[in-house]
């Protein structure tokens, strides 16, 4: 049975000196079509074939949608900041439509700080909170009938986008998308604390439908955890991380895992042993000081000697005067 889907994904963080940045992805079938990102805001196309799916008064249409949506989910995180009781650190959003043999649906999920926060049903407009901390937001935004209704029209326009891509697509991507995915895991030590960053970074053609896992000791390690993408290399393929705090016991066993329907795939975390670096940087340290020390010292002797020979000197002389007029 042929599913087709239409995601758009929108991701909002805080980038350097804590100005927003603002990520839009949309996806045909898992396979990206469209990125855009700020500052630049131009959805640009990812397919070739796609280019040749819009005219050109609809691809410049993109890129204005793309600033609207910006500036829509800017406004939409400040409010998320001031009702939450917790601090938001980043949102994304994941919203589109399923076309299948039974029919059509739209979906449109929230997340906050890479977990659940509220779902909005297209059809009945409502919100249902997913979290203990989206409760007053979901009521509050049951009320919003203008945007409410703005939502459900725009799930209507991507139904009328999936059907034309279908129509315009000439061959159907291959299903093995997964083919070649690339993992990598490392830690970055966090100076002057006992903890580290711990990151897996997972990049191929599509992410659609792949789990992304750091575990300890074949432990899901799922408190503190940041996800951000997919995110467009620019080649054609996209990027997933994933980001979580913890302490780097080197007796256990760390990995990055993917995971999907029919693929399955991890990679170790190789420890460059950061206890063996802090032990020789003491070392190198104690090394380092205790020289200094005695530099310090042999040059507090050497001018005390070369002080005292000069006293000597002085008093040599006139001695030596009064031996030669005597």
């Amino acid at each position: 049975m042929d599913v087709d889907t239409l995601e758009v994904q929108y991701t909002v963080h805080h980038g350097p000196g804590g100005k927003l940045q603002f990520q839009q992805t949309t996806l045909f079938n898992g396979h990206v079509i469209f990125a855009c990102s700020s500052p630049t805001l131009r959805d640009q196309p990812r397919q070739h074939w796609v280019t040749n799916a819009f005219t050109q008064e609809g691809l410049e249409e993109r890129h204005e949608q793309c600033k609207h949506q910006c500036y829509e989910h800017f406004a939409s995180f400040e409010k998320i900041k001031q009702t939450i009781t917790v601090s938001a650190d980043i949102l994304q959003r994941h919203r589109g439509c399923i076309i299948n043999s039974s029919g059509k649906s739209s979906f449109d999920k929230w997340g906050v700080n890479g977990e659940d926060f509220l779902t909005f049903d297209p059809n009945a407009l409502k919100w249902t909170a997913q979290s203990d901390v989206g409760n007053p937001l979901a009521t509050e935004w049951d009320g919003e009938y203008h945007m409410n209704n703005a939502y459900k029209d725009f799930g209507n326009i991507l139904h009328s986008v999936l059907l034309m891509l279908k129509m315009k697509l000439p061959a159907r991507p291959s299903d093995d998308a997964h083919t070649g995915m690339e993992l990598h895991i490392f830690g970055e030590p966090i100076l002057g604390r006992t903890v580290s960053y711990l990151q897996c970074h997972v990049t191929g053609i599509s992410l659609s439908g792949v789990s992304i896992q750091l575990t300890k000791d074949g432990v899901h390690l799922d408190h503190g955890v940041y996800q951000t993408g997919p995110l467009p290399n620019g080649d054609g393929t996209v990027q997933n991380r994933i980001l979580v705090k913890t302490t780097i016991d080197s007796s256990k066993t760390y990995r990055c895992e993917v995971h999907s329907e029919n693929f399955n795939k991890s990679v170790l975390f190789d420890d460059p042993s950061p206890h063996q670096c802090t032990v020789i940087g003491t070392v190198v340290h104690v090394i380092v000081t205790v020289t200094c020390s005695m530099m310090f010292l042999g040059l507090i002797i050497g001018c005390h000697v070369l002080v005292k020979e000069r006293k000597d000197r002085k008093t040599a002389v006139p001695e030596a005067e009064a031996a030669r007029c005597s």
